[in-house]
C-alpha cells in the first residue's frame, strides 16, 4: 500500500534529523578527539623544535600548553620544559618556581639524574626552600656519590638557611676551602668563621688562620687570591696610602692614573665586593669602578656590570660607557649596559644613537631586565614631551 504524503514526509524529515545527529556524534566524538590530539601532537612538535633552536619563550609556551593538556607527559619533555622556562625570565621571577616544579617532577621519575639535580640545587637555594635543598644535597653527595665544589657549595647554603649546627656547616666550610676551585669568598668565609670560634681564645684563631694561609700560599704560590686574603686580614693598623699602595700593586693597578698594568692577573673569583668597598672606603672611587668595569669584562657578572655601567653613566664618562660591549649568559646584548649607554645619548644629545640602543633593547627577549629598561625608555621619551602623567606612569 502506497505510504501516505504526509507520513512520507515525516519519515524523511525523521531521516534527516537522525543523520544530522549521526553527523553531529560522528563530529563530536571522532573527528574533534582527533583534531584535539593533532592539535596536542603539534605543540609538542613545535615546542621541541623550538628548544632545539634556542627560541625559548616558544619552546616554554609550547611545552608547556601540552604538558597541561596531556595526563602523563614524558620526563624528557619536562626537563626541556625547564630549562627553556629558566631561560625565558619573568618580571616577579615566576619563571624560577616554574623551573623548579618542573625539574622536581622529572627527578620523581628519573631520580638518578645527578645533572638535573645539580641544576636544581641552587634554584631551591635562590627562593629559600632550604630544607628541600638539603634533602636534595645530601641525596646527592650520600647516594649518588656527588662531592663536587657546586653540590658543596649548594649544601652548605641549605644548611645555613636550616640554622644548622656550626659543627655541620664548619665540616662543609672546610671541604670547600680545601676544593682546588674554591674562591676569595670561601677562604675568607673559612676564616671568619674560626676567627668567631668561640672555643679558641683571640690570639689562637688568628695563629690558627695564618698557619692555614702560609700552607696555602705554599700550594699556590704567587697567587692574587692568598694575596689578597693576606691583605684583608694584615691590614689593620695601617694608613690610608699604604693600603692604597699594596691593594692596587695585588692586583696591578695604577692608583694614580688608574690604568691596569699589562701583566695585571686576572681577578680573584667572587673578590669583587670586597675589593670595590675597600677602595670606596678608602675614597677612591674611580678605582672603585675601574675594578667593577675589569671584573665585569672578566666574567660577566650580573652585578659588577650594573654597577660599572652605572658608575660610568654618574661620573659622565660617556665614551667608557659606550665603549662597553657585554652580553649576557644567553648571549643577548647586556640590557643594563645597553639602557645606561641610551641614557647617555640622550644626555648628550646623540638621537640617532640612542633610538639605535632602544632599537637594541628591544631586541633582548630572555632577560627580564630589558622589559624595566622599556619601560624607563618610555617614561624618559613622555618626560621630555612634557608629557609628566605618562612619564610618572611608565616609570
Amino acid at each position: 500500500m502506497a505510504m501516505k504524503p504526509r507520513t512520507f514526509r515525516r519519515v524523511i524529515l525523521l531521516g534527516s534529523l537522525a543523520g544530522i545527529v549521526l553527523a553531529l556524534a560522528f563530529g563530536y566524538f571522532v573527528v574533534r578527539p582527533w583534531q584535539n590530539q593533532r592539535q596536542i601532537e603539534s605543540m609538542r612538535t613545535e615546542g621541541l623544535a623550538a628548544y632545539e633552536e634556542a627560541d625559548f619563550p616558544t619552546a616554554t609556551a609550547q611545552l608547556g600548553r601540552y604538558i597541561n593538556k596531556v595526563d602523563d607527559p614524558d620526563a624528557e619533555l619536562l626537563l626541556k620544559f625547564a630549562r627553556s622556562r629558566l631561560k625565558w625570565e619573568a618580571n616577579d621571577g615566576g619563571h624560577i618556581r616554574a623551573a623548579i616544579g618542573a625539574y622536581r617532577e622529572y627527578l620523581r621519575r628519573n631520580p638518578g639524574d645527578t645533572e638535573a639535580a645539580r641544576e636544581l640545587l641552587p634554584l631551591m637555594n635562590l627562593v629559600g626552600m632550604s630544607v628541600e635543598a638539603k634533602t636534595l644535597a645530601e641525596d646527592l653527595r650520600n647516594t649518588y656519590g656527588d662531592q663536587s665544589y657546586e653540590v658543596a657549595r649548594g649544601y652548605l647554603l641549605a644548611l645555613a638557611g636550616v640554622d644548622a649546627s656550626e659543627g655541620d656547616i664548619e665540616t662543609v666550610l672546610e671541604e670547600i676551602y680545601n676544593n682546588e676551585a674554591s674562591t676569595f669568598v670561601d677562604v675568607d668565609r673559612y676564616f671568619m668563621f674560626i676567627l668567631r670560634n668561640d672555643g679558641l681564645d683571640e690570639e689562637a684563631q688568628r695563629q690558627l688562620v695564618f698557619e692555614l694561609l702560609a700552607e696555602r700560599e705554599a700550594r699556590y704560590p704567587g697567587r692574587s687570591l692568598e694575596k689578597l686574603v693576606r691583605f684583608r686580614l694584615e691590614a689593620e693598623g695601617k694608613n690610608r696610602e699604604e693600603i692604597t699602595q699594596e691593594l692596587t700593586d695585588i692586583i696591578g693597578l695604577d692608583p694614580d692614573t688608574g690604568e691596569w698594568d699589562a701583566d695585571a692577573p686576572a681577578l680573584p673569583e667572587e673578590s669583587i665586593d670586597f675589593l670595590s668597598l675597600a677602595l670606596d672606603n678608602l675614597r677612591h672611587h674611580d678605582l672603585s669602578t675601574a675594578t667593577l668595569l675589569r671584573y665585569a669584562l672578566q666574567t660577566n657578572d650580573v652585578m659588577s656590570t650594573v654597577w660599572a655601567a652605572r658608575r660610568l653613566y654618574w661620573a659622565q664618562d660617556d665614551e667608557a660607557l659606550q665603549a662597553l660591549e657585554i652580553r649576557t649568559e644567553n648571549d643577548e646584548p647586556n640590557p643594563d649596559v645597553l639602557g645606561y649607554q641610551y641614557l647617555s645619548a640622550v644626555r648628550v644629545e646623540d638621537s640617532d644613537r640612542a633610538a639605535k640602543l632602544a632599537e637594541e633593547i628591544d631586541s633582548v627577549v630572555l632577560d627580564s631586565r630589558a622589559n624595566a629598561w622599556r619601560k624607563i625608555i618610555e617614561g624618559e621619551k613622555a618626560y621630555r614631551d612634557d608629557n609628566y602623567v605618562d612619564a610618572r606612569i611608565a616609570i
